[in-house]
C-alpha cells in the first residue's frame, strides 16, 4: 500500500505535490490523532507520501501537508486584473478554439490564435519553418514568439494557444504568465477527443496524453472540461450542420453549443468574479441571493465524482428545487474503486471535472466542492493536493477542515479567487457536553477571525437531546449582531433528522429518487420532505397570493406556482382576482396572510403609489408586476431584502409594500436562452422592438441589461414610440449590480441608445448591423376601434447570415402572420419563442421573490404548457402536446 500510495502521488505534477524544506509547525499546533483509528485510516495512511526530502518534514505529517501547500500556494495565484488576457490550453480536439470564440464574443475581446500568430511572425507555417531551419533553430523561435505573443497581448484577449508552444521552455513560460493571468487547461473525454483525431491511432492519443497531461497541469491554474452536449454531432463552433428540428419546428443546431456557452461564461464570471466587467453588467439569474441570512432553509445535495456519468446525466430530480451542490470526494472511496494504473489516476482528475461540468451545464446552482478528510485523521498530503486541484475549477464554495493551521486557510483564501470560504469540522465523538462544549462556540469563533465565509460542524446524534443541544449553539451565533458569518450545524443519523430540518443554511438533503423506500428508517431526507416539517410545526407559515387584473379568470400564473409550491412542500395558496379596480386589492393586503400579488393590466402603473418602495428596475421601467409585504416599517436606508427583520413564508401584519418588475427578467432569461453562440451579444449588436406600451419598456430595458448598443422601436403611433425612446435616451444607462439581488444598487455599463424606425417600407438603418434579436409585444386582440395590428416585417431586415431570435409575448391562438413569418425562417437560424416561454421565465423571478425558494424551472413551464392544454381549442392541444415533450427532453439550463 505504501508503494501505490506513492506511485499515485508520483504520478501528479510536482507543481501539485512538492514538498518544502521549511521548518515545520510547532508541535503543539499539530491535531494530534487519538488510539480509536477508524476502519478507512489505513487506505489514508497507504495514500500518504512517507518518503523524506533532506530531512525537511514527511508528507504524512500535517506540517509536511501545509508546508508543501505554504511553499507553492504563490503559483496558484487567482486574483487578476478585470481585463486580464485569457489563454487556452489543451490538445487539439479538446474544444478550445471553440471556447475561444465564444469567451472572446461574449467578453468581447480580442482573439489571438498562436498558430496565426507564429505565421504573421515568420511568414511561414511550423512545418515549413521546421523543415528550413531545423528542429533546434524552430523550438528557439517558438519561444521567442510566445513571449512576444503574450507580451504584447497582455490585456482584453482571449488567446488560444496550440500544442506546439509546449516545446522545451514553452510551459515555464506559461507557467510564469500564470502568476498574472488565467492559464486554463481545455479537456474533454477521451472519446471525443478520438473522435475529432480521426487519422490518429486510439494508443498514440493515449500516449498523448499520458505525456502532455503533466504539462497542462503545472502551467495552469485553471481546468476546464468541456463536456459533449449529447445533442451535438461533433461539429465545431459557429459552423452547423443542416438544421435538426423540434417537433415544434426549431431549429436545434443553432442552439446545440448553448450550454457549453453558458457554463463556459459561468466559469469565466468564477474567476473574474461579479463585481468586474462584463460580468457585472447583467444581473444574476436569481433574483434570490444564493445564500442568505434573509433567506434561510437552504438545501445542499452532495454529489460524487463516482457516480457514473448516465446517472447523473438523467436524474432530473438533482437539478430542481435545491439550492447548492456539493461535490464531494471522498478520498477512501476513490482507494476503494481505483487499481493502481496512470490511466485510473487521470480518471479520478476527471471524474472531479466531469462532475463539475455536468452540474455546471445543467444547473444554475452554487457549486460547493468539498474533500472528505474522514472521522478522525491527521492531515495527509493527499487532501491538501485535492483542495488545491478543486480549486482549478473556480468553485463557488470551497470547505477546508478546520484543523488546517491559519497560515494554510490564509493561503487558501489567497488561491481561491472569488470561491468563498466553508471552515469544516466533523466530531466523531461528540464527547460528554458535545454542542454546549466550550469547544464548538471556540472552533465557530477560530473560523470568523480566519475570515471563513460560513462555517459547518456537524456530529453524530446519539440521543434526541442533542437536536436541542445543537438548536442552543445556533442561538448563541444569531445573538451576535455584528456581520458575522452563517453556521450550519446539525447532528446526523437517524436521530440527528430534526437537527437538519431546523438547521438554517445547506442542509444536507438526498434526491426523491434515492429517499423512495424505508423513509422512516433513512438517516436522510430530501428538501421536499424538510420544506414540509417547517410548515406541519408552524415555523413556516400558508400565505394567500394574488394574480389581480382587469381580466386574469384565465391565467396561467395561479397553476403555474402552485405547481411549484408543490415541488418543494410549500403549502400557499395562488388565486386570481379579476377587479376593475384597484379597490379591491386594499382589503385583500391588510390580511395577516397575505403574501404578495403578481399586478397584471391594466393596474401596473396604477399600484404605484400605493408603494412605500420600488426597486429601481420598476422604476426605470415605470411600472411595476410584483407587489411583497414588508412586516415591519422599513428603514429608506436599507434594502428590505437586507433587512434581518424580513422574512418570507410568514404570516403578521403588513406594515408596507414593496413594488418590483419581473417582465424585463422574461425578456432577458428567454433572449439569452434562445441566441444561438454565433450571435453573442457584442458591440454593435441591434435590436427591434415593436410596440410602446409597457412591456414594450420592459423589453427595451432587458436589451440595455444585455448591453445591446443599438435598439429600434417600430410602432404604428410614432409620437408613442418617441416617447418611450426619450424615456430611456434622457436617463443614463445602467445595469443592476449582480453581487446584491435583483433590487440592487446601479452602476454604469455601456451607453445605449434607443431609436425609432418611421415605417416597415423603410430599409434597415446602414450605419448599423442588421438585428439578431426582435421583440414584438404587439397585441393580437383588437385594441379600441383600430382592429388587432396585423405585421410582418420586411424581408430585408431579416437576412443577418446567422439569424438571431424572435419573442412574441402573446401566446393566444392561433398564432399572429408575424410569428408565422418568423417560424418559417428556422432554416435561416431564426428562433421563434411566444409568451408561453416568456410567462414562465418571469413567474421564475416572481416566485423566488415571493417564497424565497428557487424556482423549479422546468416543473413550473410543464405546468404553463399543461394549463394552457386544457384551455386551448383541439388543433391547439396537439401542437403543445409536441411540445411539452420537448420541454422534458430539454436537458439546457434553466
Amino acid at each position: 500500500m505504501k508503494r501505490q500510495a506513492e506511485e499515485m502521488l508520483s504520478s501528479l505534477p510536482s507543481e501539485l505535490i512538492d514538498v518544502a524544506r521549511i521548518t515545520p509547525r510547532p508541535s503543539h499546533a499539530i491535531p494530534q490523532r487519538r488510539p480509536d483509528v477508524t476502519p478507512n485510516m489505513h487506505k489514508l495512511a497507504a495514500f500518504n507520501h512517507t518518503t523524506k526530502h533532506n530531512g525537511g518534514p514527511t508528507a504524512s505529517s500535517p506540517a509536511a501537508s501545509e508546508a508543501a501547500f505554504l511553499s507553492s500556494h504563490h503559483a496558484q495565484h487567482r486574483q487578476f486584473s478585470s481585463n486580464a488576457s485569457i489563454v487556452l490550453i489543451g490538445l487539439s480536439g479538446s474544444g478550445k478554439s471553440t471556447l475561444a470564440v465564444m469567451a472572446a464574443y461574449n467578453l468581447g475581446r480580442r482573439l489571438v490564435d498562436a498558430d496565426s500568430y507564429w505565421r504573421s511572425a515568420t511568414g511561414q507555417s511550423r512545418h515549413d519553418y521546421r523543415a528550413k531551419h531545423g528542429e533546434d533553430a524552430y523550438q528557439q523561435r517558438e519561444i521567442a514568439v510566445l513571449e512576444d505573443m503574450l507580451e504584447r497581448h497582455s490585456d482584453g484577449c482571449v488567446i488560444e494557444c496550440s500544442p506546439g508552444c509546449f516545446k522545451r521552455r514553452g510551459h515555464s513560460t506559461l507557467k510564469r504568465y500564470a502568476v498574472s493571468h488565467p492559464v486554463i487547461y481545455i479537456h474533454r473525454e477521451r472519446e471525443q477527443t478520438q473522435r475529432y483525431l480521426q487519422n490518429v491511432r486510439p494508443e498514440e492519443i493515449d500516449r498523448l496524453l499520458k505525456i502532455s497531461e503533466p504539462l497542462y497541469l503545472t502551467c495552469s491554474n485553471f481546468e476546464f472540461y468541456n463536456l459533449t452536449e449529447r445533442t451535438v454531432p461533433g461539429h465545431r463552433a459557429f459552423q452547423p450542420p443542416e438544421p435538426t428540428f423540434t417537433q415544434d419546428g426549431q431549429p436545434r443546431s443553432f442552439l446545440a453549443l448553448k450550454s457549453t456557452e453558458q457554463s463556459f461564461f459561468y466559469f469565466l464570471k468564477r474567476i473574474f468574479g461579479t463585481r468586474d466587467p462584463p460580468f457585472s453588467q447583467t444581473m444574476d439569474q436569481f433574483p434570490v441571493s444564493p445564500l442568505s441570512e434573509a433567506r434561510p432553509y437552504t438545501y445542499l445535495l452532495s454529489v460524487s465524482p463516482l457516480t457514473e456519468p448516465q446517472e447523473l446525466d438523467t436524474d432530473d430530480e438533482l437539478f430542481a428545487s435545491l439550492d447548492a451542490y456539493e461535490v464531494k470526494v471522498d478520498i477512501a472511496a476513490f482507494l476503494d474503486e481505483s487499481p493502481n494504473t496512470d490511466e485510473t489516476r487521470s480518471l479520478m482528475r476527471a471524474s472531479i471535472g466531469r462532475t463539475f461540468a455536468l452540474l455546471r451545464q445543467r444547473s444554475l446552482m452554487p457549486v460547493i466542492y468539498h474533500v472528505e478528510l474522514g472521522s478522525d485523521s491527521e492531515i495527509p498530503q493527499v487532501y491538501i493536493d485535492l483542495v488545491r486541484y478543486g480549486l482549478r475549477f473556480a468553485p463557488d464554495y470551497v470547505t477546508l477542515d478546520l484543523r488546517c493551521s491559519e497560515e494554510m486557510m490564509h493561503c487558501v483564501r489567497d488561491a481561491s479567487g472569488s470561491t468563498q470560504l466553508i471552515a469544516h469540522r466533523y466530531y466523531p465523538a461528540p464527547g460528554r457536553y458535545g454542542w454546549d462544549s466550550r469547544a464548538r462556540l471556540t472552533d465557530y469563533l477560530q473560523a470568523w477571525d480566519r475570515g471563513c465565509d460560513l462555517v459547518r460542524l456537524v456530529q453524530p446524534g446519539v440521543t434526541f437531546e442533542d437536536n436541542d443541544a445543537v438548536q442552543r449553539l445556533h442561538h448563541k451565533i444569531e445573538a451576535i449582531s455584528t456581520h458575522h458569518p452563517p453556521l450550519i450545524a446539525y447532528n446526523t443519523g437517524i436521530q440527528g433528522r430534526s437537527s437538519v430540518i431546523f438547521n438554517k443554511t445547506l442542509s444536507p438533503v438526498i434526491s426523491a429518487e434515492n429517499g423512495r423506500e424505508d423513509r422512516h428508517l433513512s438517516a436522510c431526507i430530501t428538501a421536499r420532505e424538510a420544506q414540509e416539517a417547517l410548515f406541519s410545526s408552524f415555523v413556516l407559515q400558508p400565505l394567500k397570493f394574488w394574480v389581480i387584473g382587469a381580466n386574469v379568470d384565465g391565467s396561467l400564473a395561479p397553476e403555474m406556482h402552485t405547481a411549484a409550491s408543490k415541488a418543494w412542500g410549500i403549502h400557499h395558496i395562488w388565486q386570481a382576482w379579476t377587479s376593475s379596480s384597484l379597490e379591491a386589492f386594499i382589503p385583500l393586503t391588510e390580511d395577516p396572510q397575505f403574501g404578495g400579488a403578481t399586478i397584471c393590466l391594466p393596474f401596473k402603473t396604477e399600484i404605484m403609489p400605493l408603494l412605500r418602495s420600488i426597486s429601481p428596475a420598476a422604476s426605470m421601467i415605470g411600472a411595476v408586476n410584483t407587489v411583497v409585504p414588508l412586516r415591519f416599517e422599513p428603514d429608506p436606508n436599507i434594502p428590505y431584502y437586507c433587512d434581518r427583520r424580513f422574512r418570507r413564508n410568514q404570516v403578521g401584519p403588513v406594515k408596507a409594500l414593496h413594488g418590483d418588475n419581473t417582465d424585463w427578467i422574461g425578456f432577458r432569461d428567454c433572449i439569452s436562452r434562445n441566441l444561438s453562440p454565433a450571435n453573442a451579444v457584442r458591440r454593435g449588436t441591434s435590436s427591434l422592438v415593436l410596440g410602446a406600451g409597457g412591456m414594450a419598456r420592459a423589453a427595451v430595458f432587458a436589451m440595455m441589461q444585455m448591453s445591446i448598443e443599438n435598439i429600434f422601436i417600430y410602432n404604428r403611433t410614432l409620437s408613442r414610440a418617441q416617447a418611450v425612446a426619450d424615456h430611456f435616451n434622457g436617463m443614463e444607462s445602467f445595469a443592476l449590480d449582480p453581487s446584491s439581488g435583483q433590487q440592487g444598487s446601479t452602476i454604469r455599463t455601456t451607453k445605449v441608445r434607443v431609436k425609432i424606425l418611421n415605417g416597415l417600407g423603410d430599409p434597415w438603418p446602414s450605419e448599423t448591423s442588421l438585428p439578431t434579436v426582435i421583440v414584438s409585444t404587439l397585441p393580437t386582440y383588437s385594441v379600441g376601434q383600430g382592429g388587432a395590428p396585423d405585421v410582418v416585417l420586411p424581408e430585408a431586415w431579416l437576412q443577418h447570415p446567422s439569424g438571431g431570435v424572435f419573442i412574441e409575448f402573446a401566446y393566444e391562438s392561433p398564432p399572429s402572420r408575424l410569428m408565422k413569418q418568423m417560424r418559417s425562417k428556422a432554416g435561416q437560424g431564426w428562433v421563434a419563442v411566444d409568451g408561453l416561454d416568456v410567462l414562465p421565465a418571469q413567474g421564475f423571478a416572481q416566485f423566488e421573490m415571493f417564497t424565497g425558494r428557487i424556482a423549479p424551472r422546468k416543473v413550473m413551464h410543464l405546468e404553463a404548457l399543461r394549463a394552457y392544454t386544457r384551455r386551448a381549442p383541439e388543433d391547439e392541444r396537439i401542437k403543445i402536446a409536441r411540445r411539452l415533450v420537448d420541454v422534458e427532453k430539454d436537458d439546457r439550463r434553466y
